[in-house]
């Protein structure tokens, strides 16, 4: 598989994609960022990302083709011709999601994203082809360009594969984070504008601290999201607004509010004693 993930950098490494990519995910940002939508296409009400769910549906049903074309005979060719069909219009709604998926990437991922999306249009419209040769009859001609979009489908689908197990997009951000066992002292406080909470560092680990009922209470800063700086987000109505992609956290208990995030903040429980204070997950008793 080397070849492969050599090929993987070198497309890491195309700097030349860059204007037109940025161009392109700064007109599609300009739609997906607002509240309703980044949600729905991210899949927030799921609690899980949206475009991987969406993708079994064109792939199954280009699968399913494949092995009709191959096993089924004459009688499978409606049924063949169907589900090609219904891979063409189920892959148009997974393109939209991961285009916004795709929207709040950067830098070598973003140019792996691009290739990804280019060569899964390429099948697409492969695919698209063959249920119109097939629907005027030109059967082996449309197995034929099928069988092409199901080759630049399987390229497409390592480079999908590549950005969210090599590069971890998609990914919750905090997932892997290694939190202390215990209270462990903020070894840095910041204090936001208009004294609306504290940030906090302690042993690496980042939290924002708010007041509420006159105890204070702590959530992850970075961004379950794309790791953004939540201490440099607006904070109103109870919500924190990450500054990146605009995910609205609830501070009280870091629950998703709005999209483009789908999952919540860590929690931690957060005590200020002489000025001083100290953070524990609240794993570890509340």
């Amino acid at each position: 598989m080397q070849p492969l993930e050599n090929l993987s950098r070198r497309i890491e490494g195309l700097s030349a994609l860059d204007p037109v990519a940025d161009r392109v995910a700064n007109a599609v940002s300009s739609l997906s960022h607002r509240p309703v939508v980044a949600s729905a296409l991210a899949g927030t009400p799921l609690g899980h990302p949206l475009h991987p769910v969406l993708t079994d549906l064109p792939i199954g049903s280009w699968t399913s083709a494949f092995f009709l074309d191959l096993f089924g005979g004459a009688s499978a060719r409606p049924g063949s011709r169907s589900l090609i069909g219904v891979g063409v219009l189920t892959a148009l709604p997974t393109a939209i999601t991961g285009l916004a998926d795709w929207a709040d990437t950067s830098g070598a991922t973003r140019r792996i994203g691009a290739v990804h999306a280019a060569i899964n249009t390429t099948a697409l419209g492969l695919y698209a082809l063959s249920w119109r040769s097939r629907r005027h009859g030109r059967h082996g001609r449309g197995v034929v360009l099928a069988m092409l979009g199901a080759t630049a489908a399987t390229a497409g689908a390592y480079l999908g594969g590549h950005l969210v197990y090599r590069t971890g997009t998609g990914v919750d951000v905090n997932a892997g984070r290694a939190d202390p066992d215990d209270w462990t002292e903020a070894g840095a406080d910041t204090r936001l504008p208009d004294d609306k909470g504290v940030y906090l560092v302690a042993d690496g680990t980042e939290v924002l601290a708010t007041r509420h009922h006159d105890r204070w209470t702590g959530i992850g800063a970075r961004c379950s999201h794309r790791g953004g700086p939540l201490q440099e987000g607006e904070i109103a109505g109870g919500c924190v607004t990450c500054p990146w992609h605009f995910s609205r956290f609830a501070l009280e208990d870091g629950a998703v509010v709005a999209g483009p995030a789908i999952a919540p903040q860590p929690r931690y429980s957060v005590r200020e004693e002489g000025g001083t204070f100290a953070v524990r997950p609240m794993s570890s008793g509340g």
